[in-house]
């Protein structure tokens, strides 16, 4: 309930995504969603992008299709173990033409066009890469955690974690918001800033 989640939001932000990780495991087999981002890479400020998404969790899979924004292809698919373990991506313009090509999910040009690969997507596993920068920073003395207060996201209730970490190449950011849905449970909105 929303009172259990604001005494975990003022005290402890691992028990809180320890909590929405497992009510996600246990609710979340696959979902649509549209997702938006807006990603600093190689100092560049990208431009805001708007994503169609459908997810699966097992096997893994990702589609992503972009209407807005699209890096160099307008359309992402990854299945884990088909394909090599490779994403297949139709390149977007007049690069189409040449149809679907394979790539590496970490390769230079992917890389290129996010801060994390595709393996990295969905409610899950990005509440086990936040699990995890809680953990490294709790253990070397570095986490400072705060209660941000109660937040609207497209007209639904959140629950706001602040977290600040030294400056630095040791974290991926050092003030990071999460957004986590009452209801849902899951982040919807993650905002990191150097």
């Amino acid at each position: 309930n929303a009172d259990a989640m604001e005494a975990m939001a003022r005290t402890d932000h691992i028990a809180l995504l320890e909590k929405c990780l497992a009510y996600c495991r246990s609710q979340y087999k696959d979902y649509t969603c549209n997702f938006m981002k807006q990603e600093r890479i190689a100092g560049q400020l990208s431009k805001e992008q708007d994503i169609e998404v459908k997810f699966r969790q097992s096997p893994f899979s990702v589609s992503l299709f972009w209407t807005r924004n699209s890096p160099s292809g307008d359309r992402l698919l990854y299945v884990e173990g088909e394909w090599d373990n490779q994403v297949l991506i139709r390149p977007a313009g007049l690069m189409s033409i040449i149809g679907t090509v394979k790539r590496p999910t970490d390769g230079p040009e992917t890389r290129r066009a996010a801060l994390h690969p595709v393996t990295d997507f969905g409610f899950e596993r990005g509440l086990m890469s936040l699990l995890s920068v809680y953990a490294q920073a709790k253990k070397a003395g570095d986490l400072k955690q705060e209660f941000g207060g109660y937040a609207e996201v497209a007209g639904r209730k959140t629950i706001v974690l602040v977290r600040y970490l030294p400056p630095g190449d040791k974290y991926p950011s050092r003030k990071n918001l999460t957004y986590i849905d009452l209801e849902y449970q899951v982040p919807t909105v993650i905002e990191g800033y150097d």
